[in-house]
């Protein structure tokens, strides 16, 4: 019927009544050479439609016998943005290195952006917005939708199926979270009254969510589903009556890696984090550096404070007449990440909130010791075995915990080899993927 289809794109075509005969046609623009690997095709059924709103989808089964899994995200890293859903990057070359058939798409806040794809340190990611993933559903091709970090957007896309094919939400912080785990970044009544309309726009995504037969949510730790299933409940919404899961986030332990620490790195102090909003404490870190500057020792110490975000100036501000700090305003590669890490023996990483925090079990894995908070979901994943746990919002603690590695290298060296050992046999990207390939078996 003469419509053009980009190549390695799955797209359905409605043949048109009383036709017997298909013939493709290959055409090919500009420089360069092809090659035609394969053409596959498949009678699909039709896509279900909705019974009503809010309703379970109606119409023929769709066919999912070909066993492929789509993972649905709303960023995945780019060389431009190396760092957007990195977490998930991780454990889909997980799910690759073990064979597991899983497809990534990425959907765009445009509802009719066109259907595209793109690469990203081998994995090929399909790209669109809600009506190209609808699309690509309605192929029939997947047993099983797995999305990470739901949205309005991508759950307009995902709705008709719930119900229909499989699903499988991971759950990773603000995009189910009520406007008071937020109260540290709300600032002005404007701020508050916005805060509030999303909260209310949120949980009615939420209810319809948690309403899908056979859904399967899942949390990266045991104190957010807690903290999660209170806050529903807040808002009428019984998170018992839903299945739920916790696998903590992958770690790539074979990328940050490293020898053992010297104990004199434990004078090199790292920060990376982003400077947005007061979530990571930034401004406690600030402060930490600052009341360790009387120390007749202070000036042995190095400082390497590295990120981005639109409060890097204003934060950083303190830190400027310091010989021994550096600043590094920018997001870093990983390359630069790891370079950073071998040379460092001392994360610090405050943090207001947090459901897992993979950037400081990254750390760990490198062997560093971390100085981070006591805090919602962290001490779930490090103990003072592995590292420091101040209080919150104590940045005197974070400071005396410089000082304590400062005064015993036997200390910083246990702790480093700890903290490694740790994520290596919790953490690791193969023992999470087998773990959350299990769950998407069915």
């Amino acid at each position: 019927a003469g419509q053009w289809h980009p190549l390695g794109a799955v797209r359905a075509v409605t043949v048109p009544p009383g036709a017997t005969v298909l013939e493709p046609q290959v055409r090919a623009d500009g420089p360069g050479r092809w090659r035609l690997g394969r053409l596959l095709l498949q009678v699909l059924p039709q896509r279900p439609t909705r019974a009503g709103s809010g309703g379970p989808a109606a119409g023929p089964e769709v066919n999912t016998g070909r066993g492929r899994i789509l993972l649905v995200t709303g960023a995945y890293p780019s060389p431009e943005h190396p760092f957007a859903g990195a977490f998930i990057h991780t454990r889909v070359q997980a799910y690759h290195a073990l064979g597991a058939p899983v497809d990534v798409f990425e959907i765009g806040p445009r509802p009719d952006a066109a259907a595209g794809q793109r690469e990203f340190e081998g994995i090929t990611i399909a790209t669109g917005g809600a009506a190209a993933l609808q699309d690509l559903i309605a192929t029939g091709l997947y047993r099983h939708v797995a999305v990470h970090v739901l949205t309005k957007n991508s759950w307009r896309a995902i709705r008709d199926w719930a119900g229909v094919v499989p699903l499988t939400v991971w759950v990773h912080g603000s995009e189910i979270q009520p406007w008071t785990k937020r109260r540290y970044d709300i600032v002005g009544a404007k701020a508050l009254e916005s805060a509030l309309a999303n909260t209310h726009t949120r949980m009615a995504m939420w209810r319809e969510v948690c309403a899908v037969p056979g859904l399967d949510l899942v949390f990266v730790s045991q104190t957010f589903r807690r903290e999660v299933a209170a806050d529903l409940a807040a808002y009428g919404i019984d998170l018992a009556q839903v299945r739920t899961q916790v696998v903590p986030n992958p770690i790539d332990t074979g990328r940050f890696a490293g020898p053992p620490k010297d104990p004199a790195q434990r004078t090199k102090i790292l920060m990376i984090r982003t400077f947005f909003g007061r979530k990571y404490g930034t401004d406690l870190a600030v402060s930490a550096i600052g009341g360790l500057a009387a120390e007749p020792w202070f000036d042995e110490l190095e400082f390497t404070i590295a990120g981005d975000g639109p409060d890097f100036e204003a934060t950083v501000a303190p830190l400027r007449e310091y010989a021994n700090v550096q600043l590094w305003r920018g997001y870093l590669t990983h390359a630069q990440i790891a370079q950073l890490q071998a040379s460092h023996g001392v994360m610090l990483m405050p943090t207001r909130w947090d459901s897992q925090g993979v950037s400081r079990d990254e750390a760990m894995a490198a062997g560093l010791v971390v100085i981070t908070n006591a805090v919602a979901a962290v001490p779930e994943f490090i103990s003072d075995q592995e590292g420091y746990l101040a209080p919150a919002d104590d940045w005197p603690a974070m400071a005396d915990a410089v000082r304590d590695l400062h005064a015993h290298p036997e200390v910083f060296a246990a702790k480093s080899a700890a903290a490694a050992a740790r994520v290596r046999a919790t953490l690791a990207a193969p023992l999470i993927a087998a773990q959350e390939l299990s769950l998407l078996s069915t």
